[in-house]
């Protein structure tokens, strides 16, 4: 809610992202990311995409500090269709975490907003 009282809508209730025409849960991609066994944790998110609505960014934190990104995608390729691939891979050193102790999503977008576009 704003100064002037209006309410804005900030993001789904549910989590699912449309991407290129296609409805993704991003818990799926999450899944086989973490299913690499190169890392410890890992959150996608959706970022505006002016061609295909959004597009998948994955946060990580690897389990060896020799993995980086190309590793992950490498391997999420095997395990994935391609419209579930996540664009860019960000190698982080922990994602936040809210007061349970759950991945906040939206902390994680601040993040990736505050670090500028990922390469």
């Amino acid at each position: 809610m704003d100064e002037d009282g209006f309410y804005f809508i900030k993001g789904r209730k549910d989590s699912l992202l449309k991407v290129g025409g296609h409805r993704i849960n991003p818990q799926e991609v999450e899944d086989a990311i973490i299913e690499t066994d190169l890392v410890i944790e890992s959150a996608v998110i959706g970022v505006k995409d002016d061609l295909l609505g959004n597009k998948l960014i994955a946060l990580a934190t690897p389990k060896d500090k020799d993995t980086d990104a190309k590793m992950i995608l490498s391997k999420c390729a095997q395990l994935l269709p391609k419209y579930k691939m996540p664009a860019q891979i960000k190698i982080v050193k922990s994602l936040p975490k809210n007061a349970n102790g759950k991945i906040d999503k939206t902390k994680c977008k601040e993040l990736r907003e505050l670090r500028g576009q990922l390469t």
